[in-house]
């Protein structure tokens, strides 16, 4: 861009100065004669006002022929020389009235006019005028003197030109680069901000239009960038929404079908039972042990359902908490030793690291479900002999509660699923006759409920899961 506009300017320039040169070549001669002209037309004037008769003429000529270097010749109306500057000075040399003084050359015109003429072997430029007392005038100067004098200023004002343009051409050059600057600069930014590149900013370097319009590109930057940013933060919690719609509708075709696999046996079980009962009307023995069969799938089935209302209250916050004070020690002991029997099944040794005294902020009752199914937990997945550790950690707001079992490690795909609903961590959804896969969706209702935070994680040796429970305020 700085090139083409530098290169036309400067041939505006270059056009200047060459049209200039042209009309002082062409016209500075007829200029410097225009100006002899009206020269000697104001020292016709001015020695017409001369009384060529007195005894200081001569003076007086002379102070005013000398300053502008002319040849004067004065003659009367006779012919006679009466001034002449052709041979000596005016003021050395008066002519005689006698008449007998011509002119050298013979001429005598008695038309007012300018002229050129050769004598003497030089060209002469001058005027013939002729006086208010009849008197011949005569003004002279050589056209040699024009010429050069036009020449020389010709050359001058060429070199001046030249020296201008050059001058003019670096002037141009400099102005040029530092008004395309920032329209360069300007440039690249717009790609950038095409390219959703931002990060460059202009620093206007003057309070013209052109550092008015850096300002407003700034501005424009800023307001793009901010508000692709929201677009951005709003397509991206968008996301998320779609995302956690898609989980969620996930969960609950995945719940559907968990709760009709849990139902469809129980309901098949006393169905047949049921059945058997009806066709086995005189074996009393067989009758009562269908009845109990079916007393057992339906006390499984009211548990599940319970739960599953439970759950339903926990998660739409239909069931407050009563929230009081109590030590959370003394209600870890007690559940542990009422679980005794659970721990013996599988030869577990459970162990706890807990302080006489750990006063928390919470619903007992719920809270004890949480660790009931925690240890539970641990019961279920622990090896046989293997450790089951309880202890407490200080976080300064809340008290974390810690339940380790020995066993196989939860693969890492599998964390994230432990607490969905009828969630076991194998596909064939093997039945037990205690468990539905709802007792950590409850333990996350219920941690959920009080504002505190649950989670697990793996050890070399087995798996810790824990819970947070606020502190008792002093």
């Amino acid at each position: 861009m700085w090139v083409r506009l530098f290169v036309r300017v400067a041939a505006i320039m270059m056009a200047f100065v060459a049209v200039l040169c042209l009309a002082n070549s062409t016209l500075m001669l007829k200029y410097y004669e225009y100006k002899e002209r009206s020269q000697m037309k104001a020292l016709a004037s001015a020695i017409d006002e001369i009384d060529l008769y007195s005894s200081d003429a001569t003076q007086l000529l002379s102070e005013i022929i000398s300053p502008a270097g002319y040849s004067l010749r004065i003659t009367d109306s006779f012919g006679n020389t009466m001034f002449s500057t052709y041979d000596s000075p005016v003021a050395d040399y008066k002519g005689s009235l006698s008449g007998n003084n011509h002119d050298s050359d013979g001429r005598g015109e008695a038309n007012e006019g300018f002229f050129k003429i050769e004598r003497n072997g030089k060209r002469l430029f001058g005027m013939l005028s002729f006086l208010s007392g009849g008197e011949r005038l005569e003004l002279t100067t050589q056209q040699s003197l024009l010429e050069n004098s036009a020449r020389i200023a010709n050359e001058f004002i060429f070199v001046v030109s030249l020296l201008c343009l050059a001058a003019a051409l670096v002037w141009i050059l400099f102005s040029v680069k530092r008004f395309s600057n920032p329209i360069r600069e300007m440039k690249d930014i717009a790609e950038n901000m095409a390219n959703l590149d931002f990060s460059r900013k202009l620093v206007p370097s003057s309070s013209d239009e052109i550092g008015q319009l850096a300002v407003s590109i700034n501005t424009l930057s800023e307001s793009l960038d901010k508000t692709l940013r929201d677009l951005e933060d709003k397509n991206r919690r968008l996301r998320d929404e779609i995302e956690a719609e898609r989980r969620l509708d996930k969960m609950r075709k995945g719940f559907v079908a968990n709760v009709s696999h849990e139902l469809k046996t129980p309901i098949a079980i006393i169905s047949g039972y049921a059945e058997g009962i009806k066709l086995s009307e005189s074996d009393g023995d067989r009758q009562k042990e269908y009845a109990e069969i079916i007393v057992e799938e339906s006390s499984r089935m009211n548990e599940m359902v319970l739960s599953l209302l439970e759950l339903s209250r926990l998660e739409t916050g239909n069931t407050p908490a009563n929230i009081q004070n109590y030590n959370i020690s003394e209600q870890l002991r007690g559940i542990a030793e009422r679980m005794n029997t659970v721990f013996s099944e599988t030869q577990a040794e459970i162990s706890m690291d807990l302080p006489d005294e750990l006063l928390v902020s919470a619903d007992e009752s719920k809270i004890a479900q949480v660790i009931s199914n925690y240890l539970s937990n641990a019961a279920s997945h622990v090896i046989k002999g293997g450790e089951i550790k309880i202890w407490s950690e200080d976080t300064g707001e809340f008290y974390r509660i810690n339940v380790f079992n020995a066993g196989d490690k939860i693969p890492k795909e599998n964390m994230e699923h432990i607490w969905e609903s009828f969630w076991r961590g194998e596909k064939s959804h093997k039945r037990e006759n205690d468990r539905f896969g709802l007792g950590l969706s409850i333990v996350k209702a219920i941690i959920s409920l009080h504002g505190c935070s649950c989670g697990v994680y793996n050890l070399d040796n087995g798996v810790v899961f824990w819970f947070t429970v606020r502190k008792a305020a002093e």
